[in-house]
């Protein structure tokens, strides 16, 4: 087992599916990954990943209140190693971004249009969470974690 662990390494992350009254969906642009994704990062060694998720979410977003429900569990590799992200959805909860070194911008957009992956500019940068509709682009990893969200 160690020697895999070595030679395979596993990380362990979590990501929240955040909708807002409208059904929009909160969006983070990263400084250091191209287009948008769900907003999310790595649990801490023993942390419950619902905890995490939370964590993170406050951390990247300002997020305050709300229920995280597990969703699904996805896998993908990253360079020699595995990333495995437990995927949540939030709901209830309030959002006060600023932008980070970390995070540039965040957005809600109507998830049924950003799983089409329309493409137009990028919102302008600012305080607060913009609103975007069709003007984001996903990764076809963040797409398929939208779709099992909105599947359940």
């Amino acid at each position: 087992m160690t020697v895999k662990a070595l030679i395979a390494p596993t990380a362990f992350g979590v990501a929240g599916a955040v909708f807002d009254a409208q059904g929009r969906i909160l969006l983070v642009r990263h400084s250091y990954l191209p287009g948008w994704h769900l907003p999310g990062g790595g649990a801490d060694r023993g942390e419950p990943p619902a905890k995490a998720v939370m964590r993170e979410l406050h951390e990247e977003v300002g997020l305050t209140g709300g229920e995280a429900a597990f969703v699904s569990l996805h896998t993908r590799p990253v360079g020699w190693a595995t990333n495995v992200i437990a995927l949540y959805r939030i709901t209830g909860a309030t959002v006060d971004f600023r932008p980070s070194l970390e995070i540039r911008e965040a957005c809600f957009a109507n998830p049924a249009r950003a799983c089409e992956q329309v493409s137009v500019a990028n919102p302008a940068a600012g305080h607060g969470v913009l609103e975007c509709f069709s003007d984001v682009v996903l990764a076809n990893h963040v797409v398929k974690r939208l779709r099992t969200v909105l599947s359940v």
